[in-house]
């Protein structure tokens, strides 16, 4: 089994990969550059079914919210974000 990570700019990372014995892998991975990152996952060579997979990385510190009211617990909340 083989895991990569591809950020934005096109480097590729390698995770340490964990087995937690029950027949399942883990990856972490924590991104360093915003944007789409490509997750690469392979066994034997070959893609898994449905790899590569994509995820979005966004700068928390770039976010805000605003509009915000109090709110119930269990009950839907709208709120603005930019």
């Amino acid at each position: 089994m083989t895991v990569f990570f591809v950020g934005p700019s096109g480097q590729e990372v390698f995770p340490a990969l964990r087995d937690l014995g029950n027949g399942t892998i883990e990856a972490t991975y924590t991104p360093s550059q915003v944007g789409e990152h490509r997750i690469e996952v392979k066994y034997h060579g070959l893609h898994i079914r449905e790899s590569p997979f994509t995820a979005r990385a966004w700068d928390a510190g770039m976010v805000t919210v605003t509009n915000i009211h109090a709110g119930r617990i269990q009950k839907p909340y709208n709120f603005n974000s930019e």
